[in-house]
């Protein structure tokens, strides 16, 4: 008969259809979990710029960086210094900055997490 067509054949080509839609729906995935992890990376690479640069500086220079980065935030950011609320984001910006050098160790870790945090200092 025409137009006929036998069961067999019908179910076989449904299974196809459902099994190239999953694995359509399966690749639309995986591209999305790769989407985001491409993200993720490009984010983390980007935050982590500011550090690696400070790093790959030579040693005198680094030394020279941190320790006037270390006179500021001491004029500017510790009290009691006149108008001290008034830089309160240039202090955290500051906190955070010097935390990256290697030679900001124990006291100078300590005060650089709370200036990050914007914490008052004099407490």
């Amino acid at each position: 008969m025409a137009g006929f067509e036998a069961p067999s054949q019908h179910v076989s080509g449904t299974g196809k259809n459902l099994r190239l839609r999953k694995a359509k729906q399966i690749l639309g995935w995986t591209m999305v979990v790769l989407g985001g992890a491409a993200i993720l990376a490009a984010w983390f690479w980007w935050a982590t710029a500011e550090r690696r640069s400070i790093q790959a500086m030579p040693a005198e220079q680094r030394l020279a960086l941190y320790q006037s980065t270390l006179e500021t935030i001491k004029r500017v950011c510790l009290p009691p210094a006149p108008n001290r609320d008034a830089f309160k984001s240039y202090c955290m910006q500051q906190g955070d900055f010097i935390s990256y050098f290697p030679e900001c160790e124990g006291a100078c870790q300590t005060m650089a997490d709370r200036l990050a945090l914007g914490a008052d200092l004099a407490r």
